[in-house]
């Protein structure tokens, strides 16, 4: 966000639009390839580190805490 110059929303001013007007039609698209780019990181990591120690973890006694939700998977849950 730091990276946009401030003349773009200065001539989205002048154009006469409002600062939600501006932000929603000059700063926002700009900033959607970053923000997938970080999304799509995000979620690849996390899933690596739900994925590795399942598959290399089999033993329960030696998985990692982030597997820890399938024990709560039991005799009295409710699907």
């Amino acid at each position: 966000m730091n990276g946009i110059p401030n003349e773009l929303i200065d001539a989205a001013r002048v154009d006469g639009a409002t600062m939600w007007s501006s932000f929603w039609y000059v700063v926002l698209p700009l900033t959607r390839p970053i923000a997938a780019a970080i999304i799509v990181l995000t979620l690849v990591t996390s899933w690596n580190d739900y994925l590795l120690p399942m598959v290399f973890l089999q033993n329960p006694d030696l998985q990692t805490v982030t597997l820890v939700p399938q024990f709560f998977i039991g005799q009295f849950n409710n699907d």
